[in-house]
């Protein structure tokens, strides 16, 4: 109850006479833990979304802790969140609770992790070779991976006309991995829709979701744009509310989820997966993109 009323895991730890930590350990409902966040069940058809001061990268094979990152974190998607629903995007999101923490609706997330992207740079660039890094695309490129950590993410190919799902290397790093004759884009494997964890989903779903990925994504460009940045593509996840059915934007979308630069300087987690920057420039880059989200809203 206290939990559904906003109370922190401070003030119940104080109540019981304990530390924080141990109220939590004891009482918590977790739901779901992944990497960078932990989801707690309060009841009501809502969550609560912690986030970590983890960061990853290379699929959990890099690992940092950095003081701080969670609020960071926490403030620029509650921003957005904002942002999207104002402009007519429907989110999970409900309020912010504390400084690493928010209240959200809970969803039946959609295993699939959805990209939209204005430039060619990074896994894109990786398939295609031939095109100038950081190259302007005819149009928002949206793309579909499968949330596959051990695998890493193969990008996905929905052929709704053949009933089949299709699965290909989405990246040099992915190609490393599983050999030296490997390469970006290649093909993996094929199995019958039907038969793939993907069974229930239909073309009119990957409609919905392009149009809500790309939407999001040109938001939320454009409020960076007015800020004098340039953000370069998206990661996002979504999901169906568990009590209305209605599809929303989930999970969060921080600096990890999307590259953003200003003139030459990227100001996303790419200089941590590169390697270019220190963890207290990379802290100094969250703080900076959080503090810039305010003006979103």
């Amino acid at each position: 109850m206290a939990r559904e009323q906003g109370r922190s895991w401070t003030e119940i730890g104080r109540a019981l006479g304990v530390t924080k930590q141990t109220a939590w350990a004891r009482l918590a409902r977790v739901v779901a833990e992944g990497k960078t966040k932990i989801v707690e069940e309060v009841g009501n058809g809502e969550v609560l979304v912690r986030s970590k001061d983890d960061i990853t990268a290379g699929d959990g094979a890099k690992h940092d802790v950095i003081d701080g990152k969670a609020a960071a974190s926490t403030r620029t998607t509650g921003n957005i969140f904002r942002l999207l629903e104002r402009h007519g995007i429907p989110t999970h999101f409900v309020n912010g609770v504390d400084d690493v923490t928010f209240r959200a609706r809970e969803v039946e997330m959609i295993p699939l992790e959805l990209v939209a992207r204005r430039y060619a740079t990074a896994s894109f660039k990786d398939r295609f070779p031939d095109l100038v890094d950081g190259a302007l695309l005819d149009e928002v490129v949206f793309e579909v991976f499968e949330k596959d950590d051990a695998n890493h993410d193969p990008l996905l190919e929905f052929d709704f006309d053949a009933s089949v799902l299709r699965r290909y290397v989405p990246n040099d790093k992915a190609a490393e991995a599983i050999g030296p004759v490997a390469r970006a884009g290649d093909f993996i494997s094929e199995e019958p829709l039907g038969e793939s964890r993907y069974a229930d989903v239909s073309p009119e779903l990957i409609a919905r979701l392009r149009s809500r990925t790309v939407s999001t994504f040109e938001v939320i460009e454009n409020a960076w744009k007015q800020q004098g940045g340039v953000y370069i593509d998206v990661k996002i996840e979504c999901g169906f509310d568990r009590e209305s059915g209605e599809l929303l934007v989930a999970d969060v979308i921080d600096s990890d989820s999307g590259r953003l630069r200003f003139g030459e300087i990227d100001m996303s987690k790419q200089s941590y997966r590169d390697g270019t920057a220190t963890l207290p420039e990379i802290k100094r880059k969250f703080d900076e993109v959080a503090a810039l989200t305010d003006r979103f809203v």
